[in-house]
């Protein structure tokens, strides 16, 4: 059967415009501006926040230039990252999120199917390009008060980079969802862009695609023009993208539909579990048919590789921001907070499994919730040992340093964990409560019940703070010691609340 195109093309040009239509008929503009005037007063807010604890004194000459030579290299690394999560976005079906009306009334008509993705397609890099722009930015603005660079070239570069790099990533997306490679063409390509990344921290160099990519973003200090090279990468993936989306495949594009649509509600009733299971289902993340262990610990041993590779990356992450806050950067002892907790709740998955199963639950004979903190036990061996590996490798870099981070290790990893179990157990809010109907108790009441359980991981990562003015492991040590007690006492009654959850309440 053929088509006219412009014949499909007005129709679908009519289509979009009657949906707007019917879009902007039930939108309050009032309160549309009022959303994006509280959108720009939050991210000032983060900004002035971070800037202010990141702090205004400039480094001296010499952590300058380290920041110059090898700081596209450790940039490049994160940036190869993001490519490598758009690669295997691709491989999913993404990186369209359609809805599911489309597909089913687009996509399987006559239309062309690259003339029906034409639009969303841009409309997915103009966003990807909005945000990594922002995300540059805002980074280049919160660490410029301690380089003593412009500040108007240094947020220009970052801001550059990051919308090359996110065209690019969203670019190659689009051509593995459309040309569908093997996948074991895709994970090659992955090892490759990381392995590249690796390769130059080793070798002192920055030619990977990632480290061409951090010559650019660091181009307010000293330019580069080999950073340049990413301007006509992201042009070709863009286009490239755009070519390929047509062939990518409706079942995938109808599956994502159908998870993003619940996605969005999960998150909307701050249902994490619901929200980490659609993640997984996104990712295509099944557990192991045979487990790892042929005896004890059965569940956690039927993790897939994946799952196991992500905690020991967050512990990674983690234990370098506690390094970089022992070392002046005092905000990023959040970062390594939450990068503990994010790890846990891949390793609380027998908990995870009790709460997903109430029935069961109920019939065994513990009193409430205590079957609950008896799978603390494992997620918490397990994360220390995967804590320990990134810590013994800066151990071998640094010294001293990764030994005052291990020094917190252990008590951190319990907050994670115990953190982690509490948000897994948290009950999705229910909006018929009665404190629903008093609009200023329920935001409270939603920040609270998020932020709380990560928050006991951050808290036990503070005393790295309180000691670090002596330098020394000796006075994380008795700084650790001066809060151990409140940190256990806030763990102690996070780990009563846990045990008091019952299965009617889920």
């Amino acid at each position: 059967m053929t088509s006219n195109v412009g014949v499909d093309g007005a129709a679908l040009t009519d289509l979009e415009r009657a949906r707007r239509g019917r879009r902007f008929e039930t939108v309050d503009v009032f309160e549309r501006l009022y959303q994006a005037y509280l959108a720009v007063a939050g991210a000032g807010a983060v900004i002035a926040i971070g800037a202010s604890l990141v702090g205004d004194a400039e480094v001296g000459a010499g952590t300058a230039h380290r920041v110059i030579t090898e700081g596209p290299t450790w940039v490049g690394l994160f940036l190869a990252a993001a490519l490598v999560a758009g690669l295997r976005s691709g491989l999913r079906g993404g990186p369209l999120a359609l809805e599911a009306p489309f597909v089913t009334h687009v996509l399987l008509s006559p239309v062309p199917r690259q003339l029906a993705l034409r639009r969303p397609a841009w409309a997915q890099l103009r966003q990807a390009a909005v945000g990594g722009a922002a995300a540059g930015g805002v980074v280049a603005l919160i660490v410029a008060g301690r380089l003593p660079f412009a500040l108007p070239a240094m947020v220009t570069f970052a801001a550059a980079t990051g919308a090359l790099v996110a065209i690019t990533s969203t670019g190659l997306a689009m051509v593995v969802s459309g040309r569908r490679p093997p996948a074991l063409v895709v994970h090659v390509g992955c090892l490759l862009l990381l392995g590249a990344s690796v390769a130059d921290l080793v070798a002192g160099t920055a030619w990977s695609p990632g480290s061409i990519a951090g010559r650019l973003a660091l181009g307010g200090g000293r330019f580069d023009a080999v950073g340049l090279a990413t301007v006509p990468a992201a042009a070709l993936a863009a286009l490239a993208g755009r070519r390929a989306i047509g062939g990518m495949s409706i079942e995938a594009a109808r599956r994502r539909a159908g998870l993003v649509s619940e996605l969005r509600m999960a998150v909307t009733r701050q249902d994490l579990r619901t929200v980490v299971l659609l993640q997984r289902r996104l990712a295509q993340d099944r557990a192991r048919s045979r487990p790892w262990l042929r005896r004890g610990l059965r569940s956690l041993a039927r993790l897939p590789a994946l799952r196991l590779a992500r905690p020991l990356v967050l512990c990674g992450v983690a234990s370098a921001a506690a390094v970089a806050a022992w070392r002046g950067t005092t905000p990023l002892i959040v970062v390594a907070g939450l990068a503990l907790w994010a790890a846990a709740l891949d390793l609380i998955e027998p908990l995870a499994q009790e709460v997903d199963h109430p029935d069961r639950w109920a019939s065994y004979p513990v009193d409430r919730g205590q079957l609950l903190t008896h799978h603390l036990v494992a997620p918490g061996l397990g994360l220390l040992v995967i804590t320990l590996v990134p810590v013994s490798l800066i151990g071998l870099l640094g010294g001293a340093t990764a030994l005052a981070a291990a020094v917190v290790v252990p008590l951190a990893v319990a907050a994670a964990v115990v953190g982690a179990a509490c948000s897994t157990a948290t009950a999705p809010f229910n909006f018929s409560s009665p404190v629903a109907f008093v609009p200023e108790a329920m935001g409270t009441q939603l920040i609270f019940r998020v932020a709380w359980p990560p928050a006991i991981a951050v808290v036990a990562c503070l005393p790295l703070l309180a000691g670090r003015s002596q330098l020394g492991a000796a006075a994380i040590a008795s700084a650790e010691l001066a809060t151990v007690l409140p940190i256990t006492f806030v763990i102690a009654m996070a780990n009563i609340w846990l045990a008091r959850r019952r299965p009617a309440t889920f």
